[in-house]
Formats: structure tokens, C-alpha cells, sequence
């Protein structure tokens, strides 16, 4: 599964939803839920993409380009203020959901 439904399905798993109840909680089909994921979100309809982004959080824009996300992120704090181990955890977070 691609980086984005990952992301998605951490993020339920986050809110102590499974995927069934957090469908019926944000008003889309289990199986719309299923597939959107399945396909990672390819083809999905943009009121089912608002409605999965606005349940987990986040903005349609955040969770379509969460790669260039996470490298502004660590781009925004200077190496010089973070320990080798914190530079460390920054690095594998980023790699776990780049595309």
C-alpha cells in the first residue's frame, strides 16, 4: 500500500477507530473507504477525499503532498539545535511516508 493510505490508516488506528466505524463516523460507504484506500485514493471523488482529510485532521492539500511536507518540516529547524538522535527520528518519520 502506497504512503498516503498508510498515513490515512495510521491515523484511524490513532483515533481508536477501525476502518468500518470510521467510515460510518465521516458519512462514506465502508467499501468507498476500502477502495479509496486500496487505490490510494486514485480516481476517488473530492467530497469523499474532504471528508476522509477533515476526519483524521488534516487539509486535502496536506495529505496529497505529505512528502514535501515533511522535508519543510526538518527544512524549518536548524541541525545545530537538534541532537544526532533527534536528527535521527526526524529522518525515518520523513522516510516512512515519503511517496
Amino acid at each position: 500500500m502506497n504512503n498516503r493510505s498508510e498515513f490515512v490508516e495510521e491515523n484511524i488506528k490513532e483515533m481508536g477507530y477501525n476502518t468500518r466505524s470510521f467510515a460510518k463516523e465521516i458519512g462514506v460507504s465502508y467499501t468507498t473507504l476500502r477502495s479509496m484506500l486500496e487505490r490510494n485514493f486514485e480516481g476517488a471523488k473530492i467530497e469523499n477525499v474532504i471528508a476522509v482529510s477533515k476526519g483524521i485532521g488534516v487539509t486535502v492539500d496536506y495529505l496529497f503532498n505529505l512528502g514535501t511536507e515533511f522535508e519543510e518540516v526538518e527544512a524549518a529547524h536548524s541541525e545545530d539545535d537538534l541532537t544526532e538522535e533527534e536528527i535521527k527520528e526526524i529522518r525515518e518519520f520523513m522516510q516512512k511516508y515519503k511517496k
